[in-house]
């Protein structure tokens, strides 16, 4: 049973490592479910026919830089943020001695129950100053597979750059979209969030191919591999103050983050949004169903390909190392202080 398991994951990887076998996945997805695939199509016509979007993220561009002040709603979001990076930085080393290898990087701080109890960071998240450049990028009504807090960390137990500190691509699918607006002000020392356009990406990953091979989607490249067919003047990085962001394809645009030096931290708020057709299930936020209040473009967005139950993919790393000191207090002074 078991290498049978074996034997068919390393089967489904071939088909992820090869352009054809992708082909033939998305194909296969798009056929499993062809009324859900033509509605959201439809759905996102109906929305862009009606309300175009004011910012756009062109197809081989893979990009669109947001500056501070052009989101409607960041303030609010920002100092909700702000209180849950109060309650967990004098919890963090409690948080990453219970996490492992890249959880160690970077900490989610928001859960599932966080966006059942306040709807303020959904919200922000589909509007339409976000969400219509999306559905005209990805030309269909897509769903909000993930809603984090990351905090970026330093580690000083691992070499850099590791894990997402390294160069790569998302493997969710062949084309997504990715939010991230800075918290905080942010410059190279945080450790920002780092890309190569799409251009440049095709020509680094074509380069790569003539030396190597076909290359795995999963793979991660080292600076020196990417530099060879890459100048560093090329490299664009999410620098600025608080409201800073970006539209990015990270399915498309080699990047990485995370790259912390000693005594800094760098929280930004981050979406990701997918086609219902996607290639890969990855760990994702879980969603109460939408209400009967929303329009069919925002139903869609919260409508997952495979609901889970709230946490099955993501622990509420700040609620369990509360728990923990409370408990920790407790086991020490016989009572909570």
């Amino acid at each position: 049973m078991g290498q049978g398991v074996d034997t068919a994951k390393a089967w489904l990887r071939g088909l992820l490592d090869d352009p054809a076998g992708r082909s033939l996945l998305r194909a296969v997805r798009v056929l499993s479910d062809p009324g859900e695939t033509w509605a959201r199509r439809r759905i996102a016509r109906d929305a862009l026919r009606e309300r175009p979007p004011e910012l756009h993220l062109e197809r081989g561009c893979g990009v669109r830089r947001i500056g501070p002040g052009e989101l409607p709603g960041f303030e609010s979001v920002r100092a909700a943020c702000g209180e849950l990076l109060e309650r967990a930085r004098p919890l963090v080393p409690r948080m990453q001695a219970a996490a492992a290898g890249k959880s160690q990087l970077t900490l989610d701080l928001f859960s599932d129950d966080l966006h059942a109890r306040d709807r303020r960071f959904v919200d922000f998240a589909l509007q339409d100053s976000v969400l219509l450049p999306v559905v005209e990028y990805l030309r269909t009504a897509p769903f909000l597979a993930r809603l984090s807090l990351p905090l970026s960390l330093h580690v000083p137990g691992l070499p850099l750059p590791s894990y997402q500190q390294r160069f790569h691509l998302d493997n969710d699918d062949f084309r997504l979209v990715k939010l991230i607006v800075n918290l905080e002000d942010v410059d190279d020392d945080d450790g920002p969030f780092t890309f190569l356009p799409e251009d440049v990406t095709r020509r680094v990953l074509s380069a790569l191919r003539r030396e190597n091979g076909a290359l795995r989607r999963s793979l991660a490249f080292d600076d020196a591999d990417v530099f060879r067919h890459a100048d560093p003047s090329e490299l664009q990085a999410l620098r600025g103050p608080p409201g800073s962001a970006i539209l990015v394809d990270g399915a498309r645009c080699l990047h990485y983050g995370s790259r912390v030096k000693p005594g800094r931290q760098r929280p930004v708020l981050g979406a990701v949004y997918l086609r219902h057709a996607r290639l890969c299930e990855n760990s994702s936020s879980q969603f109460d169903p939408p209400g009967e209040d929303l329009d069919p473009l925002r139903k869609r967005a919260l409508r997952s390909p495979r609901p889970r139950p709230r946490g099955y993919f993501l622990r509420d790393v700040l609620a369990d190392a509360e728990a923990s000191a409370s408990r920790s207090t407790i086991s020490s002074n016989g009572r909570i202080a």
